[in-house]
């Protein structure tokens, strides 16, 4: 038998388990489940189940479908690996951009919410809008600034406590980057209001 992956040509015995066409972390339909019986090797399958379905299942867009359909319960959204996935603020404005990341909605035992994370907003140069950057981003001194922001104007800082407000200042004391305060604001929308992202 000779596996259509690595075309080795190989025993029966070594075909044991049935290769899943929809990884199973995508639903099981019993009887009707659709599989490769000794077509997949079990080393290729066990290969493509550490790898391909896990990337699928937990950091693609496509993972999101797990919760959207009840296949994955909301509470478990942590599980979702969301640095292949970004959500940013789609509506125009100073705020468009802000990144998100997904929670379980604490309202609604199904419902999941994207909150801001804390970040840092540079003004671009090129006029109007800003730039987000991801705090933890900020922290890794080997990351160079993009060259399109302009540190003489307005930054923005986004932060959901004054503790994540002081570590994010002194991340960029630590960068070297001047700046006052000058003024404090809210977001321009409420936890659990649609939003386009």
């Amino acid at each position: 038998m000779v596996c259509i992956y690595c075309l080795k040509d190989l025993p029966k015995e070594f075909y044991i388990s049935s290769e899943h066409v929809i990884p199973q972390a995508f639903g099981k339909f019993g009887p009707d489940t659709p599989t490769l019986i000794d077509l997949v090797c079990d080393e290729c399958n066990n290969y493509f189940g550490r790898t391909i379905d896990l990337i699928l299942a937990r950091r693609s867009l496509e993972a999101l479908d797990r919760f959207r359909y009840g296949i994955k319960p909301a509470d478990e959204i942590n599980d979702l690996q969301q640095g292949r996935v970004q959500f940013s603020f789609g509506q125009e404005g100073e705020w468009q951009g802000i990144i998100f990341e997904l929670k379980a909605d604490k309202r609604d035992a199904n419902g999941i919410v994207v909150e801001p994370i804390p970040q840092v907003g540079f003004a671009k140069k090129s006029g109007e809008g800003h730039i987000y950057i991801p705090e933890e981003v900020l922290k890794n001194s080997d990351y160079a600034l993009p060259d399109g922001i302009d540190l003489k104007k307005e930054l923005l800082i986004i932060a959901d406590t004054d503790q994540t407000m002081t570590r994010i200042i002194n991340t960029l004391k630590l960068r070297n980057i001047k700046f006052k305060i000058t003024r404090s604001t809210k977001l321009p929308f409420k936890p659990g209001e649609s939003l386009l992202v």
